[in-house]
């Protein structure tokens, strides 16, 4: 088995543009994290790639999905504690993994942090 490994600038790109999703949570700059981080799998035929806070996972053809790894129970940034469900806010979904009874609910803070949350079907708050 051959192991393909990321480069570092490659790693920095994708560091890169979500955090400039986090900063700006324009609808553009999310579109555009998706397109990039799913160019860097593809370029290193990769299925997924972790970093130290969360996953890229390539999903349907030219689009990635980005996954929290820390958990959350209540309502706040682990970080900055500010409120996920204010709006206007500081923070933004980014995935929402549908469950059975629990969608696995990815959040984004303009602090940088990322994390999820599981989330009671169909209900966020």
């Amino acid at each position: 088995m051959v192991h393909t490994m990321v480069s570092k600038d490659d790693k920095k790109v994708i560091q890169t543009v979500v955090s400039i999703f986090l900063q700006s949570q324009r609808a553009s700059t999310r579109i555009l994290m998706l397109r990039v981080a799913r160019t860097m799998l593809d370029r290193y035929r990769l299925k997924r790639f972790s970093f130290s806070n969360f996953i890229v996972e390539a999903s349907t053809p030219g689009w990635s999905t980005i996954l929290g790894k820390q958990e959350v129970a209540g309502r706040h940034c682990p970080n900055c504690s500010a409120d996920i469900y204010e709006w206007p806010g500081d923070v933004r979904i980014i995935s929402i993994r549908e469950g059975l009874e629990r969608d696995r609910v990815t959040y984004g803070c303009r602090c940088g942090a990322i994390f999820f949350k599981n989330e009671k079907k169909g209900v966020l708050c």
